[in-house]
C-alpha cells in the first residue's frame, strides 16, 4: 500500500457501514469516499473462496460484541489478490449497546491463489509492521511475558537519545523520575502478575534538554489460545502540556471556590453587620425620642428641677453615643478610601494612656472594678495625638465592656532598650475564644452577631485600633488564655525618630466638666436651611452671650452680611439652590473686610474629603455635624481671635477642624 502497511477503518455498526482511511486509496486505486460505504459492497472485493467464512466470523463478532481478527484476501488495484489482516473492536455506549466499530486493514506480501490462509505466517511480525509502528507519534515498546523489554520503536530513542543496549530489560528506569518509581513499579508489576492492562501517568526525562514531562503509559497483554500472556505491548504518549493545563484549570476552580466561599462568607458578615448598625442607631435614638416625647406630652410629671436635669443627661448620654457610632462608621470610611494620613510629631504616650484611664474612672468605680494604670511622663512616640488618644480610649473602653462586676483591668506603658514604646491593656474579663482570636481585628467581624449577644457597639473598635497603629508604623497584637480568662491587647510604636514638628501638648489627666467659651460682644450669623437645625445652633450661640442672626438660604444670609456684617458666619454646606460652598465663595468676593469674614462650615457630611473641600472652598473652619455647644463657642472664639491676628499679619493660614 504504497510503503504503508496498514490503514485505518471506523464503521457504523447500527447501519452497516464502514469509513475508510486515505491510505486505502493507492491500494484499491480508488478514492476512500468511493470506498466507504455499506459492507455488502466491501465483501464483493473479497476473494470469493474466502467471503464467506469471513463475513461469518465478523458477524459473529458483531453480535459477541468481541474483538475478531479475520485473515482474508482482497484484490489489490492491479488485480493482484493480495492477503490481508482485518483487524475491529467493538464499542459500546453507555446502555451496552454496540454502536460503532473500529480497526484496521493489514497488509501482506502478495501470494499464489492457490495458497492456502493457514500457511500464511504471522502479520505483525512483518517488516512493514515495524516500519509502521517506529514512526508512530507515540513512544511504543513490546515486552516478554515476564515484563522483560525487548523491543522499543524508534521514537523512543529519539525522545529519550538512549540507544537498545541502553535500555533493554529494565533499563528504562533510567529516564523516568526517581519519585515516580516506586508507584509505578508497583503497577506494573502487579499488572505483569495479573495479566490485566495498565494505565498510569509519569514523568519521563526528554533527552534534548532533560526536561521530565508527563507521559500517559498503556500497556495490554497478547495471550495465546490457551488465554496465557505471550507478549505486553504498550505506548507513552505525551500529555505534558494537558497536564499542566488541567492542573492550572484544577487551581483556578479551588481558587474560584475559595473566593465564592469567602465572598458568601464576607456578604454574611455585611448583612449582620448591618443588622448591627440597625440596632446599634435605633437603641440611643428610642432614648432620646421617648425621653423628648415625655417631656412634650406630659410636662407636669417632670416639673422637678432635679428630675429635668436627670433627662436631659440621659438625652445627652444617648446622643454622644449615637455620635460615636457614626464616627465610627466615618473612620472605617477613611480606613477603606485609604485616607488615614497622619501627621505624627513628638508624643507623650504616657499622658495619652492616662487620659483614656480616667475616662472610665468613674464607671469602674460603680462597677467595683479595679483599675490600674503605670504609665508615667516622658514616654515620647512618633504620634497624632488624637488619633493615638483614639487608640487607647477604644482599647480600654473594650477592657471595661468585657470585664464583669468585681474584675481588673490593667493599663502599663513601657520603653524598650531600642527606644520603642510597647504599651499593654489587660483584663479579667470574659476572654476570646482560640476560633476568634485570629479574626479579632477584621471588619464586620464579632465574636457574637446575633440578637442574643450581651455587648453592644459596632465592633468596629477594633478593626480602627489596628488600622490606626499600622498609620503610626507600629503594631497590635491581641491574646488571650481563652474563654473566662481574660484578653490582653500589645501596642509597640516606634522610637520618635525624624518625626516633624513639636512635642504634643499636654494631656490633662481626669475628666472636667465642659462649660461654654463666653461670646459676649460676639455677633454671629447663623445660616441653614433647615429650621431645627438653625434654632438649635443659635441657642447655643445665644447661650454663651453672642447676638445671633438667622438666615434659611444662601440669598438671606448675603444680604444680612451686606446690612448688618457679623463678626463671625456658620453656614451648613448642603443646602439646596446656592450651597454653603457657593455662598462663602461669593462672601470672599465682597470687597474690604466683608470679603474677610471668619466663616464655619456645619456639615453631616464628615469624610476627609468633604473637610478638605470646605476649607478649599473659602472657609476658615470645619465643623461636623451632630454639633457639640462646646466645641461650637470655642471654635467661634477662636475664629474671631485669628480674624483680629490676621488683620495685624495678613496671610495667615486657614484654620482647621477643631
Amino acid at each position: 500500500m504504497a510503503g504503508s502497511p496498514w490503514t485505518w477503518w471506523d464503521q457504523d455498526v447500527t447501519r452497516g457501514v464502514r469509513t475508510w482511511d486515505p491510505s486505502i486509496e493507492p491500494f484499491l486505486g480508488i478514492t476512500a469516499d468511493d470506498a466507504s460505504g455499506p459492507l455488502p459492497s466491501w465483501w464483493q472485493r473479497v476473494h470469493p473462496d474466502d467471503r464467506e467464512r469471513a463475513q461469518a466470523q465478523m458477524e459473529q463478532a458483531l453480535r459477541d460484541h468481541a474483538r475478531w481478527s479475520i485473515r482474508y484476501r482482497i484484490c489489490a488495484a492491479d488485480g493482484v489478490w493480495i492477503p490481508v489482516l482485518d483487524r475491529g473492536s467493538v464499542l459500546r455506549d453507555a446502555s451496552g449497546a454496540a454502536r460503532s466499530a473500529h480497526g484496521a486493514l493489514i497488509i501482506d506480501a502478495p501470494i499464489a491463489e492457490t495458497e492456502r490462509p493457514a500457511e500464511w505466517a504471522p502479520l505483525e511480525t512483518g517488516h512493514q509492521f515495524r516500519t509502521f509502528v517506529d514512526w508512530l507519534p507515540q513512544l511504543a515498546w513490546s515486552a516478554t511475558a515476564s515484563g522483560w523489554i525487548d523491543w522499543y520503536n524508534r521514537r523512543w530513542y529519539d525522545y529519550t537519545g538512549t540507544s537498545p543496549e541502553e535500555m533493554e530489560g529494565w533499563g528504562w528506569i533510567t529516564v523516568h523520575d526517581p519519585a515516580d518509581l516506586p508507584r509505578m513499579l508497583r503497577i506494573f508489576r502487579n499488572s505483569i502478575r495479573t495479566g490485566e492492562p495498565w494505565e498510569d501517568e509519569f514523568r519521563l526525562r526528554r533527552g534534548s534538554d532533560g526536561e521530565l514531562r508527563w507521559h500517559l503509559s498503556r500497556a495490554m497483554p497478547l495471550r495465546d489460545e490457551q488465554g496465557q500472556v505471550v507478549r505486553w505491548f504498550g505506548t507513552n504518549t505525551d500529555v505534558h502540556d494537558q497536564r499542566l493545563a488541567s492542573e492550572e484549570y484544577a487551581r483556578l476552580l479551588v481558587r474560584e471556590q475559595a473566593l465564592r466561599r469567602e465572598a458568601q462568607r464576607a456578604s454574611r458578615a455585611k448583612d449582620e453587620f448591618l443588622a448591627v448598625v440597625s440596632h446599634e442607631l435605633r437603641t440611643p435614638l428610642t432614648a432620646i425620642l421617648g425621653w423628648t416625647q415625655l417631656l412634650e406630652l406630659s410636662p407636669d410629671a417632670f416639673a422637678e428641677p432635679g428630675r429635668i436635669r436627670d433627662i436631659v443627661r440621659r438625652i445627652d448620654t444617648n446622643a454622644r453615643l449615637q455620635s460615636k457610632l457614626v464616627d465610627e462608621l466615618l473612620d472605617l470610611s477613611r480606613v477603606l478610601a485609604q485616607k488615614l494620613d497622619l501627621e505624627l510629631v513628638r508624643t507623650d504616650v504616657g499622658q495619652l494612656a492616662r487620659a483614656a484611664v480616667d475616662m472610665v474612672r468613674e464607671r469602674a468605680r460603680d462597677r467595683g472594678i479595679r483599675i490600674e494604670c503605670d504609665a508615667p511622663d516622658g514616654l515620647m512616640a512618633a504620634a497624632h495625638a488624637d488619633r493615638l488618644r483614639q487608640v487607647f480610649n477604644n482599647l480600654v473602653d473594650n477592657a471595661m465592656k468585657f470585664t464583669p462586676d468585681g474584675g481588673w483591668v490593667r493599663v502599663r506603658v513601657q520603653v524598650q532598650p531600642d527606644d520603642s514604646i510597647v504599651a499593654v491593656v489587660e483584663d479579667s474579663g470574659e476572654g476570646i475564644a482560640p476560633d476568634v482570636l485570629p479574626h479579632v481585628f477584621e471588619r464586620f467581624r464579632q465574636g457574637d452577631a446575633s440578637s442574643r449577644r450581651r455587648h453592644s457597639g459596632l465592633g468596629l473598635g477594633l478593626a480602627i485600633v489596628q488600622e490606626i497603629v499600622h498609620a503610626h508604623r507600629g503594631t497590635v497584637e491581641a491574646g488571650s488564655p481563652g474563654p473566662g480568662q481574660g484578653a490582653r491587647f500589645t501596642v509597640t510604636l516606634p522610637p520618635p525618630g525624624e518625626a516633624e514638628g513639636n512635642e504634643s501638648g499636654p494631656v490633662a489627666p481626669g475628666v472636667t466638666r465642659p462649660e461654654l467659651t463666653p461670646l459676649r460682644g460676639i455677633g454671629v450669623l447663623v445660616v441653614d436651611d433647615e429650621s431645627s437645625a438653625r434654632e438649635v445652633v443659635g441657642a447655643m450661640l445665644l447661650a454663651a452671650g453672642a447676638t445671633v442672626t438667622r438666615a434659611g438660604s444662601a440669598h438671606d444670609a448675603l444680604r444680612a452680611v451686606r446690612q448688618n456684617p457679623p463678626d463671625v458666619l456658620v453656614s451648613d454646606v448642603a443646602m439646596p439652590e446656592v450651597d454653603g460652598h457657593a455662598l462663602v465663595g461669593r462672601i470672599r468676593s465682597l470687597p474690604g473686610e466683608l470679603g474677610r469674614l471668619p466663616c464655619i462650615a456645619l456639615t453631616a457630611h464628615a469624610s476627609e474629603a468633604d473637610r478638605e473641600r470646605a476649607l478649599r472652598s473659602g472657609f476658615d473652619f470645619y465643623l461636623s455635624k451632630p454639633v457639640d455647644a462646646v466645641r461650637l463657642t470655642a471654635l467661634v472664639a477662636e475664629a474671631v481671635r485669628r480674624h483680629v491676628a490676621t488683620l495685624k499679619e495678613p496671610g495667615a493660614e486657614p484654620g482647621q477642624e477643631s
